[in-house]
């Protein structure tokens, strides 16, 4: 009768044992090949307003803005500052001394470009002429062209980069393709007045102007000229054909 009392030690031996192998287990905690437990889901990036809506508020601004460090800055303070430090040296026009309309242009963004480093910009080694400045916003898509200066004047505030055509010579349908050859002139808008509804009246241009004249902020670029041959928002006989920000600020 000593079968039973054996077989009763061997279930008990084996519950002991099979016990001590779950706590051993369980002691270990999962093994290397068991998958990771799930990640709590990040929040997603903010969504950036559509299209129109960011067109939108970008035509309500009054001037354009740069992303300086992360803090848009309105575009019309320090052009303002840098044009009348500028225009205080009295630069003779002079192509070799970037003191032509486009060198002017780069005096101009080397300068934002002390207060805001991280700006793109076109190079002046690379972008010395007005057409290549103008093809340089054009690759990124900022060159608009102008078919109606009227109609399309709400472009104008400061921060924008004004492209004129030849003197004299009139562009109707310019197509974007023939734009780029067309652009003879080229200066930055710092400041526009505006009538008590809001509709802009003139602006003032810093640029380097012609042969014999120093660069200078000019005043006489209006919706309604003082001559019967300056057009409207023109550069004196030039008319206005293209224009760009100076710097884009991506999210707007």
């Amino acid at each position: 009768m000593r079968r039973p009392v054996l077989s009763m030690g061997l279930c008990l031996l084996t519950a002991l044992v099979s016990q001590a192998c779950l706590k051993a287990t369980l002691q270990q905690g999962p093994r290397e090949t068991d998958a990771p437990a799930p990640r709590a889901r990040e929040n997603p990036p903010p969504v950036v307003k559509d299209a129109m809506a960011a067109g939108a508020a970008r035509a309500a601004l009054p001037a354009y803005v740069v992303d300086c460090d992360r803090n848009l800055i309105d575009l019309a303070t320090p052009l303002r500052a840098i044009a009348d430090s500028l225009s205080a040296l009295q630069l003779p026009y002079n192509a070799d001394n970037l003191a032509d309309c486009s060198g002017i242009y780069h005096r101009t963004v080397q300068a934002l470009k002390a207060r805001c480093p991280n700006i793109a910009t076109p190079e002046a080694g690379r972008a010395r002429s007005v057409e290549a400045i103008a093809r340089w916003y054009a690759e990124r898509r900022e060159l608009i062209v102008i078919h109606d200066p009227l109609a399309q004047a709400e472009l104008i505030k400061p921060g924008a980069v004004m492209f004129y055509g030849r003197e004299r010579r009139v562009h109707r349908k310019l197509e974007p393709t023939h734009a780029l050859a067309a652009v003879d002139h080229l200066g930055i808008v710092v400041s526009v007045e505006r009538d008590a509804e809001g509709r802009l009246l003139s602006y003032q241009l810093f640029h380097g102007r012609v042969p014999g004249k120093p660069a200078a902020i000019t005043n006489s670029h209006r919706r309604r000229p003082s001559r019967p041959t300056f057009p409207p928002f023109g550069n004196g006989e030039q008319h206005w054909i293209g224009l760009a920000r100076l710097v884009n600020a991506s999210w707007y």
